[in-house]
């Protein structure tokens, strides 16, 4: 049975893992933010909370992503952090509809809203930056 993309770098994996494992790290992120947000006032006595879960949400984005595509797609890292980026356009979305309609403060300027998507970019440049070690770690040991 030929699974295509999701089985092209995971070959020992059926796809239902692969998704799963995909996923399983994105729903942690989310959830452990939403609990942290509704629960803590962190992201008001340390700002800089929400770039580090900005960064985190980006390098899981690029991990889902990675494990989710063929490893021989054109232009993987592009995709990677493409795909960081529009994860984060979409929250931000989220967070100006939520401003908007439930009149929540999550977006407090235009600054903060441009330092969360480029801090998205930097967390699936992390990412990029592991992959590239570990297939050096890789090609060398072979």
């Amino acid at each position: 049975m030929d699974h295509g993309a999701l089985t092209d770098h995971n070959t020992h994996m059926p796809p239902r893992r692969i998704i799963m494992r995909a996923m399983l790290p994105l729903a942690i992120v989310f959830l452990a933010n939403e609990v942290i947000f509704r629960f803590t006032s962190i992201y008001i006595t340390f700002r800089s909370f929400d770039l580090i879960t900005h960064t985190l949400g980006g390098l899981v984005i690029a991990h889902a992503v990675w494990l989710l595509l063929s490893k021989d797609v054109r232009y993987i890292y592009l995709t990677l952090i493409g795909s960081a980026a529009l994860a984060g356009i979409l929250w931000e979305l989220y967070e100006f509809t939520h401003d908007v309609f439930v009149g929540s403060t999550f977006q407090m300027s235009q600054g903060d809203t441009m330092g969360d998507l480029l801090f998205d970019c930097i967390g699936a440049g992390i990412f990029i930056v592991i992959l590239i070690i570990q297939r050096k770690r890789e090609n060398q040991s072979q």
